[in-house]
């Protein structure tokens, strides 16, 4: 049998990505950032900083939009279909290699991890309570959106299109 100090740190490291040291006395909890202290690291040029960087966050955004989708009491198949649109559209990043929130390259006013059109849904995800500006923001907004019209918004992407089409062949 289990004890529940196990399984609490089982789930920690298991949900969150940290790891925790403990003794009859005292728990450490070191997040992700600490995990490797005192120990030698390589060093790694800009290019691999952000590209690791953009692996830690794409993981926090899949549980941020799997929480969204639960909340929204969509299904799997819809979780999937949102992934492929955050995909596609902004290669799962909500930054730039600067740090600056991501923009299209053809379309400057769409923004983020699912490039939400700010001209044309600025106002209603303000008024839904949705900060598209922020990667928590963009990804419920996307899903609200999602609910709401399916997906109409991300119709113009040919690599999600391409993807859909397959998906539903699939499913058929």
């Amino acid at each position: 049998m289990f004890n529940i100090g196990f399984c609490m740190i089982f789930y920690a490291y298991a949900f969150y990505g940290v790891n925790i040291f403990a003794n009859d006395y005292n728990i450490l909890i070191l997040p992700p950032c600490l995990q490797n202290f005192g120990q030698s690291l390589p060093r790694l040029n800009a290019q691999q900083a952000w590209l690791q960087d953009t692996m830690l966050q794409n993981h926090r955004y899949q549980r941020f939009l799997r929480q969204a989708v639960r909340e929204r009491e969509l299904n799997q198949l819809d979780f999937v279909v949102l992934q492929a649109i955050a995909s596609t559209e902004s290669n799962g990043r909500h930054y730039d290699k600067k740090g600056r929130l991501l923009r299209g390259h053809r379309n400057n006013s769409v923004v983020g991890l699912f490039q939400i059109n700010e001209r044309l849904h600025k106002k209603e995800a303000l008024f839904l309570g949705h900060d598209i500006y922020t990667p928590e923001g963009n990804i419920s907004y996307a899903v609200a959106l999602y609910q709401k019209e399916g997906i109409k918004p991300w119709r113009s992407n040919r690599k999600f299109m391409n993807f859909y089409a397959d998906l539903l062949a699939a499913f058929s």
